[in-house]
C-alpha cells in the first residue's frame, strides 16, 4: 500500500541550538494511506470553515483558544479513525545543546583525553549531557554562538569556560577532558568545518538537521514493518530544503554497499540511521496540497502536549488537550515517536499523556 508522510515543524528556532524563546522543537506528520487522503482533505476544510482565519487556518492560533482547541482535537480524533498514523520527535533545545557539547568536546577521534568515553557510548553520554545541561545559561550559550560560526580562538574559550565550569561544579574528571581539545584545536575545528559542498553550514549543523534524521528513521521503521512505502512531503521550508534533500540521500544510501556491517550504540539503536520504505522527498504548499497543512496542525497539537507538562497551565486544564494527548502516547509506545531531552523533561511531557489515558479509561469504566 501506498503510505505518504506529510509532515511540518512548530517551534522552529532556524540555526539557533539554544534558544529561550524557543525552548521545544517538534517535528510532526501523518502517515496518509491513499484511501485515506480525500477524508483528511474533508478534515483540514472543516477546521476552516469552524474557525476560519485568513486563506488557512493555522495551527499555532488553534492552540490559543479553547474553541481553536476543540477544533484541533476534533481534526485530531478525525484522522485517527480513518487509519492515519501519528509521528514525531520531540527536541528539548537546552539539552541538545549540552548533548552537541558532549560530541564536540568528548571526541575521542581528535581529543586523547575523551579515550574513556567510546562514541558509541551513548548512554553514558546522556548522562553527561544531563549535567551539561545544568550549567548556568551562558555557558551553552557561549558555544552555541561558537559552534555556529567556528574558529579557533572561539571554541577555545567555549572549552576553557566549560571546563572552568565544570570544575565549579565538582566535575573535575569531565573538566579535564574538556580542557584537553585544547591541545588538539586545530583537530576540533577541522572536524567541525566538515561540511558537504551541497549543504551550507547554518543548515547542516541546525538542531533542525538531526531532529528530522530521527524522524525520517521512526517514520520509515513504521512504514517499514507494516510492508508498506511511500514518499515524505515536508511544508516548504526554503531554509532548509537543501538540508533535508541531502539527509534522505544519505540515509537511503546506508546498507546499499555489499560491505557494509550494522552497528550498534550502548543501548541497541542502530548508530546509522537509514531509509528504506520511503521512495522520495519534496516539499509542497499547503494551498496546492492540504494534507501539509494537517502536518502542521499535528505538529501543533503534540507541541500543546509537550507544554501542557512544561507548565502551560491553561493547556494543562483543557479537556480538548487531554483528548490530544490520549491521542499521542500510543505513537509514543509503538516507537512513532521519541522525545530528545533531559530525564525530567522527557517525565513532564509524558506525565499528561499518561493521565489523560488514566482519565478516559475511568471515565469508560
Amino acid at each position: 500500500m501506498n503510505v505518504n508522510l506529510y509532515c511540518d515543524e512548530s517551534g522552529n528556532g532556524g540555526p539557533n541550538y539554544f534558544d529561550l524563546e524557543q525552548p521545544v522543537h517538534v517535528l510532526a506528520g501523518l502517515l496518509v494511506p491513499d484511501d485515506a487522503r480525500g477524508k483528511l482533505v474533508g478534515f483540514i476544510q472543516k477546521v476552516r470553515n469552524e474557525y476560519p482565519q485568513g486563506k488557512e487556518t493555522k495551527g499555532k492560533t488553534l492552540l490559543k483558544s479553547p474553541r481553536g482547541r476543540r477544533v484541533l482535537a476534533d481534526f485530531i480524533d478525525d484522522v485517527a479513525s480513518v487509519g492515519c498514523g501519528f509521528t514525531f520527535v520531540v527536541a528539548e533545545r537546552r539539552y541538545c545543546a549540552a548533548a552537541k557539547i558532549v560530541e564536540t568536546f568528548f571526541d575521542p577521534g581528535h581529543n586523547p583525553s575523551a579515550e574513556w568515553l567510546p562514541t558509541n557510548a551513548n548512554v553514558a553520554r546522556k548522562k553527561l549531557a544531563e549535567i551539561i545541561q545544568a550549567l548556568p545559561d551562558r555557558y551553552l550559550q557561549n558555544f552555541v554562538t561558537a559552534y555556529r560560526e567556528p574558529t579557533l580562538d572561539g571554541l577555545a574559550e567555549s572549552a576553557r569556560s566549560i571546563g572552568y565550569a565544570l570544575d565549579l561544579s565538582g566535575h573535575s574528571v569531565f573538566a579535564r577532558t574538556v580542557r584537553g581539545n585544547l591541545n588538539v584545536m586545530n583537530a576540533v575545528l577541522s572536524a567541525e568545518l566538515l561540511v558537504t559542498e551541497e549543504v551550507n553550514r547554518k543548515s547542516s549543523t541546525s538542531l533542525n538537521y538531526p531532529v528530522f534524521t530521527l524522524f525520517l528513521s521512526l517514520s520509515d521503521a513504521l512504514l517499514a514493518r507494516a510492508g508498506h512505502s511511500g514518499d515524505v512531503v515536508h511544508d516548504v521550508t526554503k531554509e532548509f530544503e537543501r538540508a533535508f534533500r541531502d539527509a534522505f540521500r544519505r540515509m537511503q544510501n546506508v546498507g546499499v554497499s555489499p560491505y557494509y556491517e550494522e552497528a550498534f550504540l550502548q543501548d541497541g539503536r542502530p548508530a546509522r540511521l537509514k531509509v528504506e520504505a520511503f521512495k522520495a522527498f519534496r516539499t509542497g504548499e499547503s494551498i496546492e496540497e492540504p494534507e501539509v497543512r494537517g502536518a502542521d496542525y499535528t505538529a501543533n497539537a503534540v507541541k500543546g502536549v509537550v507544554l501542557m507538562g512544561t507548565g502551560d497551565s491553561e493547556l494543562g486544564s483543557c479537556p480538548h488537550m487531554r483528548r490530544i494527548a490520549k491521542r499521542v502516547l500510543p505513537s509514543l509506545l509503538q516507537s512513532g515517536g521519541d522525545i530528545i531531552g533531559s530525564e525530567a523533561f522527557c517525565a513532564s511531557v509524558i506525565a499528561p499523556m499518561l493521565e489523560a489515558l488514566r482519565g478516559f479509561a475511568s471515565q469508560e469504566d
